[in-house]
């Protein structure tokens, strides 16, 4: 007999999913259907077999001592053993618990779909980009994209996603921001007209489905970042917020920004405070690292509005929940350049972190699109690669690293001119840029890594765009 495997690339369909809680025995034709057995790193829906020999079973309910597995507790198939451990089957009236069989033939198989899988990383850029993430449509009903962020958070190793719309435009009218939704300073807003920062888990059907975690936010979440900041093992969120994209009487006052830190036992209870000031503070962007190397996630940042040279700037995590700025760490990015992207990941693949970094370039703005390499003393910028501009759209959204086939490393660069979207790519190795995609249509702000029928590439996520699948070059 062949090994399931075979017969399960065989007859892959990619029909939806269905979802149920148990097995379903028919014992009068000897069959098995299963809602979702796990193989690798995939799971395949609604299998149909004939059962082999009977190796053991647990129990079942008839004997009280037995609980029904939770319902997304899979079936996991072993190739080698020709074995399938099954958490749940219905069968003569009864459930019985922790089956083990040996599997007979394979008769169909309704579809597959990656395993979800959740690790928490060392930097914001792994768990954002290195994530097995479904692509989701999160945008809100202006079609404004939202800060997002993934993460194990309420500690059943289910992914969860948390999402952070913005509530600015329903406040603006053609004479300005509505006085309605004015408060007083530090936040400038009313709390009802406050974003909420809303959780949902991920379904095995690849849906979200809410939960009762929300959260007041911001005016403007711009970006969402993931990180253990306090050093539990539990995912903790940043938020940057940049407030009202209007100034308020001549002055553009800014927001201050949202630490999402969660409790002891990573179930979702959040501790929410403040970070930043509003002394015309507009933060568009953050990534978050170890920079200073002492053990604690740090968070790099970019304000447009704050002095020059100081645009890209580090908070230094000080280890009790709270940051404080720093801004001798971060060189070479230009004195008057306003910054809005920012990302941190070791480019030259030295072990030291590098900030990728970039904004609106000429002739709308003064912002190299940069990359500045980490220092062995905790500094950046000494060393910088500046990578070509892109005429067709000069503001840089977004950046993901990829090694290409002949293992170099290819820097991709989500761009807009607020009215297209284009991706560019950049060989650090040969120093050519390429334009990939460029179409009419809603920004894509995020790219993310993708393997797609062994091919690796990027597509965009959380938006309404065309499913867009750029193999890496």
């Amino acid at each position: 007999m062949k090994y399931i495997t075979e017969l399960f690339l065989s007859l892959v369909t990619f029909l939806s999913p269905a979802v149920y809680a148990t097995d379903t025995y028919n014992h009068a034709n000897n069959q098995l259907t299963i809602p979702a057995v796990v193989l690798g790193d995939t799971i395949y829906r609604d299998v149909v077999i004939t059962v082999g020999p009977i190796l053991t079973v647990g129990g079942s309910n008839q004997d009280s001592k037995y609980v029904s597995k939770p319902s997304t507790t899979f079936d996991s198939y072993d190739p080698y053993k020709n074995q399938l451990t099954i958490p749940n089957v219905s069968a003569y009236g009864f459930v019985y618990y922790d089956v083990v069989i040996n599997v007979g033939t394979v008769l169909s198989v309704g579809s597959s779909s990656p395993l979800q899988t959740i690790t928490l990383y060392k930097t914001s850029y792994e768990n954002a980009k290195l994530q097995n993430v479904p692509r989701l449509n999160i945008v809100n009903s202006n079609n404004y994209t939202s800060a997002w962020a993934v993460g194990n958070f309420f500690g059943d190793n289910k992914m969860a996603v948390m999402i952070a719309k913005s509530n600015s435009l329903q406040c603006y009218t053609s004479n300005g921001i509505d006085p309605k939704c004015l408060g007083s300073a530090p936040m400038y807003i009313k709390d009802e007209y406050r974003a909420e920062f809303q959780f949902f888990k991920l379904a095995d059907n690849g849906s979200l489905e809410p939960t009762t975690t929300k959260i007041a936010g911001c005016i403007t979440p711009r970006k969402a970042i993931v990180a253990d900041f306090n050093n539990d093992g539990h995912p903790d969120i940043f938020v940057a917020c940049h407030g009202w994209d209007s100034a308020i009487n001549g002055r553009w006052v800014g927001e201050i920004n949202k630490l999402l830190l969660n409790d002891s036992k990573g179930q979702g209870k959040f501790t929410v405070s403040d970070v930043g000031t509003t002394d015309f503070s507009y933060y568009h962007g953050a990534a978050a690292a170890d920079v200073n190397g002492d053990g604690w996630i740090d968070i790099v940042i970019v304000d447009s509005f704050r002095s020059p040279g100081a645009n890209i700037t580090v908070l230094i995590n000080q280890k009790n929940g709270t940051f404080v700025f720093d801004n001798n760490r971060v060189f070479g990015q230009g004195n008057t350049a306003g910054y809005y992207s920012v990302e941190l990941v070791d480019v030259d693949k030295d072990g030291i972190i590098d900030i990728i970094a970039g904004g609106h370039e000429l002739p709308i703005g003064s912002a190299e699109t940069v990359i500045l390499y980490g220092n062995s003393n905790n500094t950046f910028g000494t060393r910088k690669t500046v990578i070509p501009g892109i005429t067709e759209a000069p503001s840089a959204l977004d950046f993901t690293v990829v090694q290409n086939a002949s293992n170099q490393t290819v820097i991709y660069i989500g761009r807009t001119t607020y009215s297209n979207n284009v991706l560019q790519a950049y060989n650090l190795t040969t120093k050519i840029s390429s334009l990939l995609y460029n179409q009419l249509g809603t920004w894509i702000e995020w790219w993310l890594p993708q393997t797609k029928n062994g091919i690796k590439g990027i597509t965009p996520y959380a938006t309404k765009n065309p499913d867009v699948f750029i193999p890496v070059q």
